[in-house]
């Protein structure tokens, strides 16, 4: 208000009038509103924050703080006025220029299917006024998964079959409601030709069944909510289990060498057709004449071509051959058709 100083004396009267501006700090903002808007800049929704300035405390307003709450982990006692005190943190500060004013701001950077409140509080040069009442809460919208599962790891079963586990992803990156998993696989080959399997969300663990036998698989898995699938988690190499070869070698030259030898040579199936690591052949001989079974076994070489002397066997006698090959799983079909050689 104004003030007036008078001065009496034998000498004369005098006066002088001044205003004094009581100063103080600015009183809490009114009217707080959030809204969600489309951001043209990100793309995205963001919150729209808007408030009435109050008074000033006869200073100009410097900048307003704005603060926030994740509402939807609020404590079990929604009602309590502590509560009410809990968990704000300062989102950010808007500086206000000279001789302006500022009513609104977009608030970015905020957690999809999140529910938040905010506050502000005015400074002026006297320093931080009283923070206001909360806005009405705001939900953003879910958004597709920016985070993965952890821990991704993948056990082979048996010749067919991988046993996969992950555990859940950070709550905060799945960025809506978690409906399930999809659980990519593909064969180990130049091309990549992914497949997937959705699994419900409870689900973290599975049985990936009817593999191709020891072949080598890449395996991720990606986060899926009502929005849409998110980014795949780090790749994983496994291989099924050996199983036995599907294939029988193949005989390309049997003939007799005297009387009481013969001679016989194979070669293996392709490795395609191997399951496993080649580990031996068998050779069964059956004497026709006197229907006797003979066997003889021959490890696996890094070779194209086997041979075999096969002796000590009986003159002008026939006798069937066929091959096979085994894994340390055990042996695959005999070769076919049976072949004949006499000895000489």
């Amino acid at each position: 208000g104004n003030y007036t100083c008078k001065v009496e004396s034998e000498a004369g009267n005098d006066s002088r009038t001044t205003e004094v501006i009581v100063i103080e700090l600015p009183w809490p903002s009114t009217f707080v509103r959030a809204s969600l808007v489309n951001d043209s800049i990100s793309k995205s929704i963001v919150v729209n924050l808007t408030w009435t300035p109050n008074f000033d405390g006869n200073m100009p307003i410097e900048r307003y703080t704005i603060q926030m709450k994740d509402s939807t982990l609020s404590d079990i006692n929604e009602f309590s006025s502590l509560n009410d005190e809990i968990g704000w943190e300062n989102k950010e500060d808007i500086i206000i220029q000279k001789n302006s004013t500022k009513t609104w701001n977009l608030l970015r950077g905020l957690r999809p299917f999140t529910t938040y409140s905010f506050r502000l509080s005015a400074w002026n040069q006297l320093g931080e006024g009283q923070v206001s009442a909360p806005s009405d809460k705001v939900t953003l919208p879910e958004e597709i998964p920016s985070g993965t599962v952890k821990s991704l790891t993948a056990i082979p079963r048996d010749s067919t079959s991988v046993f996969i586990e992950y555990t859940k992803p950070i709550e905060s990156s799945i960025n809506g409601q978690l409906i399930g998993y999809d659980i990519n696989y593909a064969l180990n080959y130049p091309n990549l030709n992914w497949k997937s399997i959705r699994v419900n969300s409870s689900t973290q663990s599975y049985i990936l069944k009817d593999l191709m036998t020891w072949e080598s698989y890449l395996i991720s898995v990606s986060v899926v909510n009502n929005v849409g699938i998110g980014p795949a988690s780090e790749i994983i190499k496994v291989r099924t289990l050996e199983g036995i070869p599907s294939r029988a070698p193949t005989i390309i030259q049997y003939d007799p060498l005297n009387s009481t030898a013969i001679i016989i040579k194979w070669h293996g199936p392709s490795s395609s057709y191997i399951n496993g690591i080649l580990n031996s052949f068998k050779i069964e001989l059956i004497d026709l004449n006197r229907n006797i079974t003979l066997y003889q076994e021959q490890q696996a070489k890094p070779i194209e071509f086997y041979q075999l002397i096969i002796s000590n066997l009986k003159k002008y006698t026939n006798y069937s051959v066929r091959i096979n090959c085994a894994t340390k799983i055990g042996s695959g079909p005999w070769s076919s058709p049976m072949i004949y050689v006499q000895t000489l």
